[in-house]
């Protein structure tokens, strides 16, 4: 005899009710939205970073597609990206304004790396801090 399993009244699970929604997204928010803070960005050890931070002069410009900021290191055929929901780590601000205000951003950039760098492929990195910043049109 098989036996069947009913659901008490008024307790089945309503996942399309707007506390369920928040429940279930709100707590996956909170787990995704940590970013790194940028003075954290050097000193912190283990995921998502695959190197340690450097300084290079490079140009900043922000980018159209998923890629928020593209950065060529002056004097190479490289560009480096910063993908800001991919990464999870902060942008230093200032530099963020000018971006923002279609400005070219010139500065001696602090980067840690978020994959290994192979040729033809876009290195991802974190952006620790600018300093010397030069801006143009």
């Amino acid at each position: 005899m098989a036996s069947t399993v009913r659901q008490p009244e008024g307790i089945t699970p309503d996942l399309t009710s707007p506390l369920s929604l928040f429940l279930v997204f709100g707590f996956v928010a909170v787990g995704w939205s940590a970013e790194i803070p940028t003075g954290e960005i050097c000193s912190r050890s283990g995921p998502p970073f695959v190197g340690s931070c450097y300084t290079l002069r490079g140009r900043m410009t922000a980018g159209a597609d998923n890629i928020v900021v593209r950065i060529w290191p002056v004097g190479t055929k490289r560009l480096l990206g910063y993908a800001d929901g991919a990464l999870h780590c902060e942008f230093p601000k200032r530099v963020m304004d000018e971006l923002a205000a279609g400005h070219q951003v010139y500065a001696n950039i602090v980067v840690r790396p978020v994959t290994k760098s192979r040729p033809g492929v876009m290195q991802f990195v974190c952006v620790a801090a600018a300093h010397n910043i030069k801006t143009s049109k």
